[in-house]
């Protein structure tokens, strides 16, 4: 797998196979009608929301990392960026995917409407999110492709 700028990624995209069969699955399922309704209302691809999902947390809506991002989307709570919601807000699946669009459609609105900008923001823009917007986007091409 390479980058738009044919660089190699890393390597940290789950199989496919599994991942089709059983978390896209959940993804599909289980978040589709939320997803449908926060990007209608920003504006963006569901495909694109879905792949965010797909590569942030595999679609555990209780996911957690470390760094303190939590949900669907991976949003980081109250505890690390002043005026975010609580971790027990971000929880609620609705509210994290609504929340994590929100976040998304201004970044890629601040960076006049590059959607790859955006997603670097939406990622983090220190070196260790430097390849996150090309992952997004192939995870993006992959789900686009799905059953």
């Amino acid at each position: 797998m390479v980058a738009a700028d044919n660089r190699p990624l890393p390597n940290i995209i789950p199989s496919w196979g599994d991942t089709l069969n059983g978390k896209w699955a959940n993804v599909r399922s289980y978040c589709t009608p939320i997803i449908r309704d926060c990007v209608e209302r920003h504006g963006l691809d569901i495909g694109l929301v879905s792949a965010i999902i797909m590569q942030e947390s595999g679609g555990n809506p209780n996911a957690y990392n470390p760094s303190g991002a939590t949900g669907l989307m991976q949003v980081m709570p109250d505890s690390v960026i002043p005026g975010r919601p609580t971790i027990s807000e971000l929880l609620d699946p609705e509210f994290n995917i609504q929340t994590g669009c929100n976040i998304l459609s201004a970044y890629i609105k601040r960076h006049n409407g590059s959607v790859r900008d955006g997603l670097w923001a939406y990622g983090g823009t220190d070196g260790s999110y430097a390849q996150y917007a090309d992952i997004v986007l192939n995870v993006y091409d992959i789900v686009k492709s799905a059953p």
